[in-house]
């Protein structure tokens, strides 16, 4: 989510009633296209990836919406799963790639916590960790009090897993505290694209080739929860 691409600037261009932003690659020649779309209570990004040279390349690819939150709003993930971590404050859930269940997790020294209800900023907690390969492409979140969601839909093959950030006025460590979460469907884990290599949980692209997924973002109301 903080690869070579997020501070670059894009070249912009309105076609129709979708926004285009294009950028190319740095370290490798390659050229990354995301079409934007607004259709009901969707909002629809459709993702291109060129390799523009004749050799393949291993990659990480993830979204990174950061997403203001309420005490008791809930995160959804579907199916059975487990989540690995890549960093917790004061390493509460243990060290990189620390693996627990999901939702009631547990702590390397036998607490219980439940990491699916958003905990009020006096909590003074921060966690990022990823889960294991999905089921089926799509999370969100909801607010229990409103029936409020937000749901991302990816397809699950090309998108195989869920990077999580919850912070509970435990970032930055110096400063002012934030208060927020991030759902960020990825192509792979943890955050160093390296150590995803070297776990055989990344992307890649051949030579000359073309990638492309999508990605759904629906508002809506329910006091149900969310359906897969």
């Amino acid at each position: 989510d903080h690869g070579e691409l997020w501070t670059l600037p894009w070249e912009t261009k309105v076609e129709g009633e979708c926004l285009r932003l294009s950028v190319y690659g740095i370290r490798f020649p390659y050229r990354f296209v995301k079409v934007f779309s607004l259709i009901e209570n969707r909002v629809n990004i459709k993702y291109q990836l060129k390799n523009l040279s004749a050799f393949e390349f291993k990659y990480l690819w993830a979204a990174h919406p950061l997403l203001n939150v309420t005490p008791d709003t809930r995160i959804i993930l579907p199916g059975k799963l487990r989540i690995r971590t890549d960093w917790s404050k004061n390493e509460r859930l243990g060290k990189l790639l620390y693996e627990t269940s999901w939702p009631q997790a547990q702590s390397p020294d036998g607490e219980v916590i439940d990491l699916s209800i958003i905990k009020t900023p006096e909590a003074d907690q921060a966690t990022k960790f990823f889960t294991t390969v999905l089921e089926q492409g799509w999370c969100a979140l909801h607010d229990i009090r409103t029936g409020d969601f937000l749901k991302f839909s990816f397809p699950v093959k090309k998108i195989p897993y869920v990077g999580i950030w919850i912070n509970e006025g435990g970032w930055p460590l110096d400063g002012r505290p934030g208060y927020n979460a991030a759902l960020e469907p990825c192509t792979g884990c943890p955050d160093k694209l390296d150590t995803a290599i070297q776990r055989g949980e990344h992307a890649y692209i051949k030579g000359q080739a073309q990638v492309n997924w999508d990605l759904v973002i629906t508002v809506g109301r329910s006091e149900h929860g969310i359906a897969g």
